[in-house]
């Protein structure tokens, strides 16, 4: 992973911490997050009641379960689906750039709904719609893009 990556990974592990009132172990955050229950738990620290039951049992199957109620849940908090990434992302250690990307949405969100936890990332944009006259539209016709 580039250093870049690295330090985007750092900070998402710190957010999850601070939002979810729990410090993950020193492990890969791939492996501290594999079985979805920190998942579960930090979106529910979020969003209480979120995700109605985490499973705490070891087998792959409700692990997976896990990750995928979590993933759930954060379409219920208002991500897109591009946003989030897929259960073998995570569970398979296959993308976890989109993972950490999917952890960074939940911050632009977070800060959009105002929670009372620490930025993470910057805000999310908002649409700046604007409508031009017809005769704006005919003026602009007539302008030259000066190339440099």
């Amino acid at each position: 992973m580039a250093v870049e990556n690295a330090e985007w990974e750092q900070t998402a592990r710190e957010w999850i911490e601070t939002v979810g009132g729990f410090k993950l172990g020193s492990d890969s955050l791939q492996h501290e997050l594999k079985n979805g229950i920190a998942l579960c738990n930090f979106i529910n620290a979020l969003q209480p009641g979120s995700v109605q039951k985490v499973s705490k049992l070891p087998g792959p199957f409700n692990q997976m379960e896990n990750i995928k109620a979590f993933l759930d849940a954060v379409e219920k908090y208002g991500l897109a689906k591009e946003d989030t990434f897929v259960t073998v992302d995570l569970f398979e250690g296959r993308n976890m750039k989109q993972v950490i990307r999917t952890i960074y949405a939940i911050g632009r969100k977070a800060q959009e709904k105002n929670a009372p936890y620490p930025p993470l990332g910057p805000r999310e944009s908002k649409e700046n719609r604007r409508d031009f006259t017809k005769e704006q539209l005919e003026a602009g016709k007539h302008v030259v893009a000066m190339r440099f």
